[in-house]
C-alpha cells in the first residue's frame, strides 16, 4: 500500500511538474543573467524578510571585499617602482585607512562608524576614483559603484538598515550552481532557473532537472565585453591583476589606449567566449528545439564605450578594441553599427544551428532585446515576449499551429 501512495503521490508531481512551464537563463559568467534573475523576481514576486536579510551580509561582504580589491589592485602597481606615477599612490592617512580595511574580515557582519570613515576616506582618493572610473580594466564588478557611492555606504552603514529593491537587484553573489523561483505570468505558472556556467553543464546529473521540459530560454551577453577578457572561475584577483601588469611597462611607453588593444589579443576575449557559449547552447540536445530571447546587457556601459571612441576622433579604419575582438569590422563604431554587428553574431549561430529544425521553421529568428539589467522599466516592456512565445510554444504543443 505504501508503494502504490509513492507512485500515486510522483505522478501527481509529473503531471504538477509539466504543468509549470520552465524559463531557463543562461549566459557566461559577469553577463549580468543574475540580476536578470533578481529582476524577474522583484517585478513578479517581490522580495521578502528572509531576502532582504540575506542581502544585507551579501552587500556588506562585497563592500569590503570590493574594496580589498581597489587596494591590492593600488598596491601591486606602486610594486613597480620605476614605473610609479604619483596618481597610483594612497596619502599616508589612506594608508592607514588602507591597512585597516585589510585587517577587515570578507565576512564582517556589518559595516559601524569607524568602518565607514575609512571607507569614505578611500573612496575620496584620487587613485580610487580613477579605479571606479572603469571597473572592467582592473577586473572588478560595476555593482561596486553603486554601493561604495556615498549616500549608499551611509545607508548601509545604519544599524536599521534594510537592503532596498534596487540594493538586492545590485547586489551580484558568487555561486555555485542554480538558483530557482516560481513566478505567475498571466494564467501561466513558471519555475525559472538560473544557471552558472560550466563547460557541459547538460551532462551533470544534479542540473539535468533544469534542462527537461525547458518551455524558453534567456540568453544574457554582455554588450560591453568586447574588449574584456574572461578567466577561469578558480583564478584569484591577484593572479588576474598580475596578468595585466605584466604588460604594464609597455602601457607606460605606448599609452594606456593602445595597452588595452593589446590586451585584447591576449587571454580569452569575453566577447568571444559568450559566443562560444551561445555556439554550446544551440548543440545543446535538451535545448536546440526551444525558443530563444537573446538579453544583450550592461548597454549603458556599452554606451560609455562607444562615446568615449567619439571622444577619441577614432576613424573608421583606426586600430580598436571593437575592431580587434571583430577583425571584419570595417565600419565607424557608433552604438547602433555596433551593437546590431554583435547581435548578429548570435543570430548567425542560432540559424545555422537550426536551419533545418522545426523551431526554427516557426520563429526563424532569436528573439532579441538590448537592455541595462538594473532597469526594471525595460524589462518590464520586454517580459512581454517572453509571454508571447511561451503562448505560440503551448499553441505549438496542442497542434493549433
Amino acid at each position: 500500500r505504501c508503494d502504490s501512495q509513492i507512485k500515486l503521490q510522483l505522478r501527481r508531481d509529473s503531471k504538477i511538474d509539466k504543468a509549470r512551464k520552465k524559463i531557463l537563463i543562461l549566459g557566461p559568467p559577469q553577463s549580468g543573467k543574475s540580476t536578470i534573475f533578481n529582476q524577474i523576481r522583484y517585478i513578479y514576486n517581490g522580495f521578502t524578510d528572509d531576502d532582504r536579510a540575506a542581502a544585507k551580509q551579501g552587500i556588506v561582504s562585497f563592500i569590503i571585499t570590493s574594496m580589498h580589491n581597489i587596494i591590492e589592485c593600488i598596491e601591486e602597481h606602486e610594486a613597480y617602482k620605476l614605473f610609479a606615477v604619483s596618481t597610483w599612490t594612497l596619502n599616508k592617512e589612506a594608508k592607514r585607512s588602507a591597512n585597516f580595511v585589510k585587517s577587515l574580515s570578507e565576512s564582517q557582519p556589518s559595516i559601524n562608524s569607524e568602518i565607514l570613515a575609512h571607507l569614505q576616506l578611500l573612496h575620496a582618493q584620487a587613485v580610487v576614483q580613477k579605479i571606479l572610473q572603469s571597473p572592467s580594466k582592473y577586473y572588478m564588478d560595476h555593482s561596486l559603484i553603486y554601493f561604495l557611492h556615498s549616500d549608499n555606504l551611509q545607508r548601509v552603514s545604519s544599524p536599521n538598515y534594510v537592503p532596498s529593491d534596487e540594493d538586492i537587484i545590485h547586489l551580484r553573489l558568487k555561486r555555485d550552481g542554480f538558483n530557482e523561483c516560481e513566478i505567475a505570468m498571466g494564467n501561466d505558472n513558471f519555475l525559472c532557473y538560473d544557471l552558472n556556467y560550466k563547460p557541459n553543464i547538460c551532462k551533470m546529473d544534479k542540473f539535468i532537472h533544469c534542462f527537461e521540459n525547458v518551455t524558453v530560454v534567456l540568453f544574457v551577453a554582455a554588450l560591453s565585453c568586447f574588449d574584456e577578457q574572461v578567466f577561469d572561475n578558480d583564478a584569484t584577483y591577484r593572479e588576474k591583476l598580475k596578468w595585466k601588469q605584466s604588460l604594464q611597462p609597455m602601457g607606460h611607453i605606448v599609452g594606456d589606449d593602445i595597452l588595452n588593444v593589446v590586451l585584447s589579443y591576449l587571454g580569452k576575449n569575453a566577447m568571444h567566449h559568450a559566443l562560444e557559449v551561445f555556439d554550446e547552447q544551440c548543440s545543446n540536445e535538451y535545448l536546440k528545439s526551444i525558443p530563444v530571447i537573446l538579453f544583450m546587457s550592461k548597454a549603458d556601459l556599452f554606451d560609455a564605450k562607444m562615446k568615449q571612441f567619439e571622444r577619441d576622433g577614432i576613424c573608421d579604419d583606426e586600430l580598436n578594441s571593437f575592431n580587434v575582438c571583430f577583425p571584419e569590422f570595417r565600419r565607424k563604431c557608433t552604438y547602433k553599427a555596433c551593437s546590431d554587428y554583435i547581435m548578429d553574431q548570435f543570430e548567425k549561430l542560432y540559424i545555422s544551428k537550426h536551419r533545418r529544425s522545426s523551431v526554427y521553421a516557426k520563429q526563424k529568428r532569436v528573439f532579441r532585446h538590448i537592455v541595462t539589467s538594473t532597469d526594471t522599466s525595460i524589462l518590464r516592456k520586454i517580459f512581454h515576449d517572453v509571454q508571447n512565445v511561451v503562448i505560440a510554444s503551448s499553441l505549438d504543443e496542442a497542434g493549433l499551429l
